[in-house]
């Protein structure tokens, strides 16, 4: 990839958002303050959507984004698809009903040094619903966090750090799979105590609502149980973490005979490790999951 004077791209997927822009508008008008290059891929299932969306674009300076619209099927893809135009130092993934702190971002970026791979910040869940909000801190060990709440749109990526990666085609969880793959836990990591991301909840049309979106889920367990056989080293147990978690996702969110499923592939995994790494695992979930 090459390089441009872009100090940050921030790669954003939109479907079927018509009358529900607010929060990308407000996004878009603080990142053309700080810089921020926009990547705006639409995976397009209505014209109303495309129309609002154009109309929030053609008030932006030109050349401060790139517009992509067509049929890309998934969250994944759409990235993948936004990934091709990123030509900047550093790269981030928001969802586009959510609200990122640009001006904290911005901040940790200028403190990074080089050997920093990713950068990861605190985030806020809001329930839009009730305006409740939820503060969920780093603290000493970033890893344990991370492995617990998994969300991308938190974390910003040295760009040539994901240049071989990819996101899965997959409806929900893709995001989980690509930290696998990338390895985060053993890359070196900046750890910032700014907040960088208000994560909205309790909104129509998220995948944690979308029983499409559900079913890809055993398809995620799956493959997330494939990438950390093959990891090996000190970070094992948060890779583990991260798969628990992701499976009783499931086993909560999923239809009986899923479940059943779900509760074997756990049997199953469980079975591969030591009684010890077992109870590690356990109270960890059950100390850190603060939902």
């Amino acid at each position: 990839m090459k390089r441009n004077e872009n100090l940050l791209s921030a790669v954003i997927p939109i479907t079927e958002m018509a009358g529900r822009l607010d929060c990308f508008k407000e996004t878009v008008q603080a990142a053309q303050k700080k810089g921020i290059f926009l990547v705006i891929i639409h995976d397009k299932r209505d014209e109303s959507t495309e129309n609002e969306l154009l109309e929030v674009l053609s008030k932006l300076d030109e050349g401060s984004y790139r517009f992509i619209s067509g049929n890309f099927g998934s969250p994944g893809e759409s990235r993948n698809r936004g990934i091709q135009e990123v030509t900047s130092e550093w790269i981030t993934f928001w969802d586009n009903d959510d609200l990122p702190n640009v001006d904290n971002i911005v901040q940790a970026i200028q403190e990074s040094e080089t050997k920093h791979e990713v950068i990861i910040g605190n985030f806020c869940k809001v329930d839009v619903s009730s305006n409740k909000r939820v503060p969920y801190n780093l603290g000493i060990d970033w890893r344990k966090s991370v492995s617990i709440n998994p969300g991308i749109w938190r974390m910003i990526f040295r760009t040539n750090s994901i240049e071989n990666l990819r996101f899965s085609k997959l409806l929900m969880a893709e995001d989980q799979i690509f930290l696998v793959q990338y390895r985060i836990f053993d890359r070196s990591c900046l750890v910032s105590n700014y907040l960088f991301y208000d994560y909205h909840v309790a909104q129509p049309g998220q995948a944690t609502n979308n029983s499409e979106a559900l079913q890809d889920l055993k398809r995620s367990v799956e493959i997330t149980f494939a990438g950390i056989s093959s990891i090996r080293g000190k970070y094992l147990i948060y890779y583990r973490i991260l798969f628990v978690k992701q499976a009783l996702t499931g086993i909560k969110k999923l239809k009986l005979s899923i479940k059943a499923k779900m509760v074997c592939r756990l049997v199953r995994f469980f079975g591969t490790i030591n009684p010890i790494q077992t109870l590690k695992i356990v109270n960890r979930i059950r100390v850190l999951d603060e939902k």
